[in-house]
């Protein structure tokens, strides 16, 4: 199984809303990007503050002792892999119930209760802790801006603007129009 996710990951491209966030992050607009995905795309896309809420599947970790390992330096002819301390290696993501890395929680938290504008996308909004992030940033005051196909869970009781589209879709005119009142704004 290992194998086939790292071979599905490495095949996967940043689509077009990875890109946008990428150039919204560079562009000053937003901060950090909290992502319960593990696939490492936002990173590829040019983004920089990524907080993998839900780990990443780059790596795997020794649960005995803690190191950890690029997946082609190990051998897949044992199962599970094996560490160097003979303890067995996972990959770097939480598993349904385990608990969210401290630090991702820690860093999502405090950037939820600071921020003045949250955007969420493509989430059904319906998986704690996660799904408490935009409550914690509506309390604080921020406004919240939903880009999602289908309303979710917080579309008609936390979200201040709904936008009904994939994030492919929206976030590249949204990148769009932010340049575009820039220039009007300075005049080149």
């Amino acid at each position: 199984m290992i194998l086939e996710v790292q071979e599905l990951l490495n095949n996967a491209k940043p689509n077009p809303a990875h890109i946008s966030l990428a150039e919204l992050e560079k562009e000053g607009h937003i901060k950090a990007i909290i992502t319960q995905n593990i696939d490492s795309l936002h990173q590829r896309a040019g983004s920089v503050e990524v907080i993998e809420y839900h780990g990443h599947a780059r790596t795997l970790r020794c649960d005995v002792c803690g190191q950890s390992y690029l997946p082609e330096m190990i051998k897949m002819d044992e199962l599970p892999p094996r560490c160097s301390c003979s303890g067995p290696l996972r990959p770097e993501f939480v598993f349904f119930g385990e608990p969210i890395p401290q630090s991702a929680y820690r860093r999502s938290m405090e950037y939820a209760a600071r921020c003045d504008v949250m955007l969420v996308i493509g989430t059904s909004a319906t998986v704690a802790p996660a799904s408490y992030l935009p409550v914690i940033a509506k309390e604080r005051g921020a406004y919240i801006v939903e880009i999602n196909p289908t309303p979710s869970a917080i579309s008609s009781t936390l979200t201040d603007l709904y936008i009904g589209e994939s994030a492919g879709k929206a976030l590249p005119r949204i990148v769009e129009a932010l340049r575009e009142l820039k220039e009007s704004l300075t005049g080149f």
